[in-house]
């Protein structure tokens, strides 16, 4: 390759590696931008199919203050939700519905815990709360993993026996740092293993005992674990170990070294108890929910194999209220529901905007849907308001004959016309010319560079495409 090019090409990877500073600028002493807040979304049934149809829904957001960092804990915002529903089939039918609420919000600072008030036909229900992993997918995909029964699979199940291993390496005298490794063959159809990743890979880290800044207790011999879940006969581990020392604070290469590990069964238990021993006894998240959370994704992602995948915390869980209906044959009734809605709070203004979501779509998983009306009661002002709303005493509103397409989103600020900080607008010019660049060096500078050399590349070809029929025809 000529020298001219490649110092062209490692221009162009230079720009392209600088790019997200450019598109993304940070302006001295602007802080974050915006807290993010949660999805509102109304009631789900349990099954996939209901034979209850929407008749009407009513939403009624009261926005009657703006959260803020410093006074979330008085936060008193909600939107309710009224469904008149009706039973379409000629049978008697007992439905269990669900109401999400997400536990936690991304606003840095204060947290409020807070109970829907839930009724049907006016009278309050009782609810029983459950926990599951919140999806990438939506609140439709997560109200499946509400079981009353323990999770099951083609190989996890409740009373799944598990073996665990206590692996133990001696201090060697020579070295500071060992790593002891196994390299594993396994029939996943009748084992698996919970350890350290793929490679069951521990490293033991011996410091110096001269350095003063080492308070770790010295010991003759380090253990780690790791599990097998099912037949143990069906995985086998090859170990070896390795080990270096510190140069100039830096790890030298490992090298193999002959230093006694050794391998014991540690004890035996089953998967149940397992994920269990893990769940705090001050858990607010029942042991059932609890073990089908880890259960249902323990091999889930590429962080299967990794002691973390036994652990579900209620930081990570999706909030569900859950009761059960029973409607008569073609009976009707009317189920609201009253919560707390967080929005997402934009400072790139010189007045606060909040941005409301409220999910719309998994509403078309009813029999039918009937008509929507929304009303937003507020002394602020909608921003922008999006198609259908129009002022009214009191806030806005905005009526559907059948269920709209997409979700439904507003934005409130305290300003009637909240305009962008200078700050922000910079950064959205600056944005946008890094977006041009981007274009430029990641299209057209590749494209003049190389465009020559496909061009001589094609009319080469063609010429000896030209030459060979030539030969032919001879």
């Amino acid at each position: 390759m000529k020298k001219g090019l490649t110092k062209i090409i490692s221009a162009v990877a230079f720009f392209a590696a600088a790019l997200p500073c450019a598109a993304s600028p940070v302006l001295a002493n602007s802080g974050p931008n915006s807290e993010y807040g949660i999805t509102a979304q109304g009631v789900f049934v349990r099954n996939e199919q209901s034979v209850l149809a929407v008749e009407s829904e009513k939403l009624t957001f009261d926005i009657v203050d703006m959260p803020t960092l410093s006074t979330l804990g008085d936060y008193k915002s909600t939107v309710t939700t009224e469904y008149n529903f009706v039973n379409t089939s000629a049978n008697t039918v007992h439905t269990s519905m669900a109401f999400p609420l997400k536990t936690s919000k991304n606003y840095r600072y204060g947290e409020q815990v807070f109970t829907p008030e839930i009724s049907v036909n006016g009278v309050p229900v009782e609810c029983a709360a459950r926990y599951t992993y919140s999806t990438y997918t939506g609140f439709d995909e997560s109200v499946k993993q509400i079981s009353d029964a323990w999770y099951s699979d083609d190989f996890y199940r409740a009373d799944l026996p598990v073996t665990k291993y206590a692996v133990s390496v001696e201090r060697p005298a020579d070295y500071e740092s060992v790593r002891i490794s196994a390299k594993v063959r396994c029939d996943e159809s009748k084992a698996r293993y919970i350890g350290l990743g793929s490679s069951l890979t521990y490293y033991f880290d011996y410091y110096r005992e001269d350095d003063p800044f080492n308070d770790v207790d010295m010991q003759d011999l380090y253990n780690y674990s790791f599990y097998v879940l099912g037949d143990v006969s069906a995985l086998s581990c090859e170990w070896k170990t390795e080990a270096a020392n510190y140069r100039n604070n830096f790890l030298t290469s490992y090298k193999r070294v002959d230093i006694p590990c050794s391998v014991t069964v540690d004890g035996e238990t089953t998967l149940k108890e397992l994920i269990l021993s893990n769940r705090p006894e001050d858990s607010v998240i029942s042991e059932l929910d609890y073990y089908n959370a880890v259960a249902s994704n323990l091999y889930d992602d590429d962080y299967a194999g990794y002691p973390s995948r036994l652990n579900f915390y209620e930081d990570d869980a999706l909030l569900w209220y859950t009761y059960d209906v029973e409607v008569e044959p073609n009976g009707r009734f009317t189920n609201k529901v009253t919560a707390p809605i967080f929005p997402t709070i934009d400072f790139d203004y010189d007045a606060d905007v909040c941005e409301y979501e409220y999910y719309l779509s998994p509403a078309a998983k009813w029999a039918s849907f009937g008509t929507l009306e929304v009303r937003v009661n507020s002394k602020y002002y909608m921003y922008e308001p999006p198609a259908g709303f129009e002022k009214c005493e009191g806030g806005y509103k905005a009526e559907f004959t059948s269920l709209p397409h997409g979700e439904l989103s507003f934005r409130m600020s305290s300003s009637k016309h909240p305009r962008l900080r200078y700050s922000a607008l910079i950064s959205k010019i600056l944005g946008t010319i890094g977006l041009v660049f981007l274009c430029i060096v990641c299209f057209v500078v590749p494209l003049a560079v190389f465009m020559p050399n496909i061009v001589a590349a094609v009319k080469k070809r063609r010429a000896d495409r030209k030459l060979d029929f030539s030969s032919r025809g001879d």
